[in-house]
């Protein structure tokens, strides 16, 4: 539709940009879902190391934390906003 719009606009070489940059991408994109789900697997994969697992568990639990925090810090800030005169 993007496309067909502009034509019809007259910008012919936006549309080839936009064409040609479209055949890149899905270039690029299917050939990742052709690795993923088509080729041989070269080898097993290794271990994480501990000090990965423990950063990103760490952060998933700060993500959580802030994210259930946020209610009630947004609830005072909305009381801190009207008290001001908002």
């Amino acid at each position: 539709m993007v496309f067909a719009a502009a034509w019809q606009s007259g910008l012919y070489v936006l549309v080839v940009i936009g064409a040609v940059s479209s055949i890149v991408g899905a270039y690029y994109y299917l050939r990742v879902v052709k690795v993923m789900y088509f080729d041989a697997s070269a080898e097993g994969l290794d271990r994480p190391a501990r000090s990965l697992l423990f950063v990103s568990g760490s952060m998933g639990l700060a993500t959580v934390f802030f994210i259930l925090a946020l209610g009630p810090l947004m609830t005072m800030a909305r009381q801190a906003a009207l008290a001001l005169g908002g």
